[in-house]
């Protein structure tokens, strides 16, 4: 499963709080953005056998595939057109439960699904 760990680079944005940790050996998430303005996000996750970066370009976004692939279980986020202000996200312990908050958006279509 590779070295479990993950890349992120950060452009064009005001960011006040980020916290990330990617998928350890014992698929923990934390994931926090909070009072930021997205203009460019590159967001490398695992996959099962290595790194995978996803580009994510604009304030509106179109669409968002997020796919946090480890061990038996993986978890396909989809989010399209929405306005970014305030995104907190957590997925976390050993049973792979994810928690989602989201505030201060426009959302036309949130898919979320957990395998």
């Amino acid at each position: 499963m590779g070295d479990r760990s993950s890349l992120q680079k950060i452009d064009n944005m005001d960011l006040y709080y980020l916290g990330f940790v990617m998928l350890d050996r014992d698929r923990d998430v934390a994931l926090k953005i909070d009072n930021m303005d997205v203009y460019y996000l590159a967001l490398a996750y695992l996959d099962n056998d290595n790194d995978v970066l996803r580009k994510i370009d604009g304030m509106d976004l179109y669409y968002l595939g997020l796919a946090i692939v480890g061990g038996d279980w993986d978890v396909l986020t989809k989010i399209d057109k929405m306005d970014w202000y305030y995104l907190g996200l957590a997925i976390r312990d050993k049973d792979a439960n994810v928690l989602p908050k989201i505030s201060d958006m426009d959302i036309y279509y949130l898919g979320l699904a957990i395998v």
